[in-house]
């Protein structure tokens, strides 16, 4: 079996892998992309994830350049908005990841699964992986993990951590988009012009439909499962609902039989609540599943111990860092481990976790990405080296985006990764847009 080589080679094509891939091929880089599933854009487009988190708490976004181009061409092909819960059509996401990486020059496989890893001492030598007809081989300077479940980095020797000190893991959920509302129906408010917010009319009009037909009967949630609204926005003009929806319970999100059954239970719960509304609500009367997810929607699985560990401090103190590669101020957002936690507020927003996002910013360090034990490897995304509630802040899309545009840099810039002069890489992403500071005045709530 002959093997190839390219610079970079990452595995995974959510938005980490995504953004990291066109950064590294724009900086002159022979990047591969390697993706398990059908599309890139992870939780995005497969995951069916509504919104990109928001870019900030703050008058105006503190996220780089990257994050703002990829959104301003969803925007100019009818796929996103400007508002700060900014809303993604997953079909036209995926057409822009393609397209962006088509542009930087970068070579994709999906379909194409991570079988095997050659390490040498402090280095990834190649790789094996396996698509539809063949076992290829791949060796690169640097490998990056976007698998989102650091996958890469496990089957590598990296040591990990997994949900909390009992190996539990946040609830998951499943995302869906339903077609056939009428907008003109529901109650009139401006707030329901305006996208997503943890306070929006939609999603707490929603949360409510979710008690009420729970106490009614007819919806049962269960230890496993609850009927919940983590998110929803409506297109007005189409009449399209995008919903962060339900919550999975006492699962593994690394187990592969744990996630298919929350992908088939997901799908029966979907249209069970669609039906719901049917029956109950005017507007959604005509309401049909345009689609479900998949992937599920994983808030947490491994993550590595890295160079370094960021803590929950980092956000509630505004921690600042040398090395860091970009700002970001969204919440430590955990939701709960259990049915019981849940009812009891688990899953609630504090007025003390949104007066610290719009008050403070903190710093993300490029060593929360590298590892201890092996020089030509970089980690991205969801599973970097992080506190679980610092993940909970970490893993959505705009934060993912800046730090894979980051790594992406690094990894063309140094070999190995780990090496990477740090004054040298902050100055390229300070000139290419990246924003490493913030003296802006806090929004008032």
């Amino acid at each position: 079996m002959d093997t190839k080589h390219y610079d970079v080679v990452i595995i995974g094509a959510g938005v980490g892998g995504v953004s990291t891939a066109i950064s590294a091929a724009r900086h002159g880089a022979k990047t591969l992309l390697i993706e398990a599933g059908a599309c890139p854009g992870g939780m995005g487009t497969a995951g069916l994830v509504p919104f990109f988190v928001p870019f900030s708490y703050k008058p105006e976004p503190i996220v780089g350049e990257l994050m703002r181009e990829i959104h301003q061409r969803l925007i100019d092909l009818g796929g996103s908005n400007d508002a700060s819960w900014a809303t993604v059509d997953a079909e036209l996401f995926k057409y822009l990841c393609d397209e962006m990486m088509e542009e930087a020059g970068v070579t994709v496989k999906y379909l194409t699964t991570l079988r095997e890893v050659s390490r040498t001492g402090r280095r990834i030598e190649s790789i094996s992986v396996c698509d539809r007809s063949l076992k290829s081989s791949y060796s690169a300077d640097n490998f990056i993990d976007a698998t989102g479940d650091a996958a890469l980095a496990y089957m590598t020797g990296i040591p990990v951590k997994c949900g909390d000190k009992d190996r539990q893991m946040q609830a998951g959920s499943v995302c869906f988009v339903a077609a056939g509302i009428k907008p003109e129906l529901l109650e009139d408010t401006p707030e329901l012009h305006e996208s997503h917010s943890d306070i929006s009319y939609l999603t707490n009009e929603m949360r409510k439909w979710c008690k009420e037909w729970e106490a009614s009967g007819e919806l049962k949630n269960s230890k496993e499962f609850e009927f919940h609204i983590a998110g929803a926005s409506i297109d007005m003009k189409r009449g399209i609902l995008r919903c962060n929806f339900g919550h999975f319970y006492g699962f593994d999100f690394t187990n592969g039989d744990h996630l298919s059954y929350i992908l088939r239970e997901g799908r029966k719960k979907v249209v069970e609540f669609v039906d719901c509304m049917k029956r109950n609500i005017p507007a959604m009367r005509d309401a049909i599943v345009l689609a479900t997810p998949s992937l599920p929607d994983v808030r947490e699985s491994r993550r590595i111990v890295g160079k370094y560990v960021l803590e929950d401090n980092a956000f509630w103190n505004g921690e600042r860092h040398e090395d860091d590669i970009a700002i970001a101020d969204y919440m430590i957002d955990l939701h709960a481990l259990t049915l019981e936690e849940s009812i009891r507020g688990g899953n609630a927003i504090t007025e003390e976790l949104l007066d610290t996002s719009i008050n403070k910013f903190y710093g993300v360090p490029f060593s929360i990405m590298l590892t201890n034990e092996v020089d030509n490897l970089g980690v991205v995304g969801r599973c970097v080296s992080a506190s679980r509630g610092m993940l909970g802040a970490l893993r959505v899309m705009p934060i993912v985006i800046a730090m894979g545009q980051a790594l992406g840099t690094a990894a063309a810039l140094s070999n190995p990764v780990a090496n990477v002069n740090i004054p040298e890489l902050q100055k390229i992403l300070l000139q290419e847009g990246a924003i490493l500071d913030y003296a802006g005045t806090p929004r008032k709530c």
